[in-house]
């Protein structure tokens, strides 16, 4: 009975420290969602406010009367089906070329002996360190002379060349045990059939990682 006590006893302390620190957690992640949520909060204010006030100072959180004109204007003058589709195809044309070219050069660079294989994959690799707004000048010049520019092909191309995408996929295929090559080819399976049957079902995880940021 005294044991029990004193365990008890020794064990207090360290729920009251763990109960206070739940308390502190939870406080701050009270503050960061109050941080993250505010500009969305101050977004949708001004879309209900008429159009003079969203620029008068000082500014005010709470118009003198609200109005949904602002979502009429751009019903009226947008062209919103146009834009959702046109995101659409973009969004799902990207993500599905992505992985595909991804998975299948990643499957290159990990199984496939060639020479320069490595120098080519630091190439592929380096294009991590380029911002991508360095790269909008010379984009649009090179859509430019290949007459691409306002088509959905222009917007697609660019895209679909991701350097992440091949270092996530290669990063997974090289954990995965070369001798379900050497099984699948005693088999008789051309080196497409193992990497589009064999390696690329295996990568579920990498799959889902790459094409949310590829469609995101």
């Amino acid at each position: 009975m005294q044991t029990a006590m004193a365990r008890e006893a020794a064990i207090a302390p360290d729920r009251e420290h763990s109960g206070r620190r739940r308390q502190v957690g939870r406080l701050v992640l009270l503050v960061l969602v109050t941080i993250w949520l505010v500009p969305f909060a101050w977004a949708l204010d001004t879309a209900l406010k008429p159009e003079a006030e969203t620029t008068i100072v000082p500014i005010t959180w709470w118009s003198s009367h609200f109005t949904l004109a602002a979502f009429g204007k751009v019903l009226s003058d947008g062209n919103l089906a146009l834009w959702y589709k046109n995101s659409v195809i973009v969004s799902v044309v990207v993500t599905a070329a992505t992985i595909l070219l991804a998975s299948m050069a990643s499957f290159a660079f990990s199984q496939i002996r060639f020479r320069g294989r490595l120098p080519i994959f630091w190439l592929v690799l380096a294009g991590l360190m380029v911002p991508s707004q360095v790269l909008i000048v010379p984009l649009f010049i090179m859509m430019n002379d290949l007459n691409l520019v306002d088509t959905l092909t222009g917007v697609l191309l660019p895209q679909i060349a991701s350097p992440i995408a091949v270092f996530i996929f290669k990063q997974f295929f090289d954990g995965i045990p070369r001798e379900l090559n050497e099984a699948a080819r005693i088999d008789g399976c051309s080196l497409f059939r193992i990497y589009w049957q064999i390696w690329l079902p295996l990568t579920r995880p990498a799959l889902a990682a790459v094409g949310i940021l590829s469609f995101i």
